[in-house]
């Protein structure tokens, strides 16, 4: 989910296995994964020895990674920086079923001059859409899998 404005001042709950996880306010994007790499092959999810709660992105554990961006330069940072500096990239938490519950635009839109943008930009395998975001309620869950074969 990404928008011209915080994301982070539009979320109301992140719920990630029934347990509230916090959103930065300045949080510009906030993706979900559910493979080790993003962008190009960047690694956003890299835990080290820094986070010793969250476990290594793994492709059949059927967990997703939580985490936001705190600038639309995050993952150039990350992916230009590595080892060295974390690129306003926040982890925020893993697991199997996750709820995104926005705020209704009348909380999030005081503030704002002119008339407010509604929508919300989205992006699932590659592929972009639009959505209103006036309390809206996103879960994500595991539905099932697909055998598949990997070569040498």
């Amino acid at each position: 989910l990404k928008g011209s404005s915080s994301i982070g001042k539009r979320i109301k709950h992140l719920i990630v296995d029934g347990k509230e996880v916090p959103v930065p306010q300045n949080a510009k994007a906030l993706i979900v994964l559910n493979i080790p790499s993003y962008a190009d092959g960047t690694k956003p999810w890299d835990v080290g020895k820094n986070h010793p709660h969250f476990k290594e992105a793994a492709i059949d554990d059927g967990m997703v990674e939580v985490f936001c961006l705190k600038s639309i330069l995050s993952i150039a940072l990350l992916k230009t920086l590595r080892g060295v500096f974390s690129g306003g990239v926040s982890k925020l938490a893993q697991g199997s079923k996750i709820s995104i519950q926005m705020h209704p635009m009348e909380v999030w839109a005081t503030k704002k001059q002119g008339v407010p943008k509604s929508k919300l930009y989205g992006q699932v395998d590659g592929e972009s859409f639009e959505f209103g975001c006036d309390g809206e309620v996103i879960d994500i869950h595991r539905k099932g899998s697909v055998p598949t074969m990997f070569g040498p």
